[in-house]
């Protein structure tokens, strides 16, 4: 009887650890989804925003700063804050804005390919290769071109929460670097 309760008790233990662990899979893949979301789609109201930030002149620095702050809001509370100031300091929080602004179109997320997660010693860390396919849309509607951007992301718990820690790109879409 003793040894049934043991083993009962162990598996119990192990399904109950088993189940926690595809949960910290899927949390930490929803904020990568959420993240890519936010990241890649550019809609004609971001547009109009960053149109309205060449408008600022340098002496509006501080004005500047607010703006770009408030327009990434969301995508800012995803990161850590070294990994945000890094997206800050290359610029791609506006790469894509800005070739819609230049090309009258905006972009649309069409699907997020996450692959090969691992995860730190103590569930901390979750490493993913991603693939962002996405499309091109004129402003009258059409779809101009389909592309994909392909690279690694890396998140980590910070205060309890999911946060991507690291942003690498190795291929960017032909249509922006073309």
């Amino acid at each position: 009887m003793k040894k049934t309760v043991i083993l009962f008790t162990l598996c119990l233990s192990l399904f109950i650890m088993a189940g926690c662990d595809k949960s910290v899979d899927n949390d930490s893949q929803a904020v990568a989804e959420k993240f890519f979301m936010e990241m890649y789609t550019v809609d004609k109201e971001e547009v109009e925003k960053y149109n309205n930030f060449l408008d600022l002149r340098p002496a509006d620095e501080k004005e500047f700063a607010e703006a770009i702050e408030a327009n990434d809001e969301v995508i800012k509370s995803l990161m850590t804050n070294r990994a945000y100031n890094v997206l800050l300091k290359n610029r791609q929080n506006f790469m894509f804005t800005q070739h819609c602004a230049l090309n009258n179109c905006t972009i649309q997320v069409m699907d997020v390919d996450l692959s090969g997660k691992e995860s730190g010693a103590e569930e901390n860390k979750a490493d993913y290769n991603f693939e962002v396919k996405i499309q091109f849309i004129s402003n009258d509607g059409s779809v101009l071109q389909d592309d994909s951007a392909k690279g690694q992301l890396r998140l980590e718990r910070e205060d309890n929460e999911w946060k991507v820690s690291d942003y690498r790109v190795f291929e960017y879409p032909k249509t922006i670097v073309n």
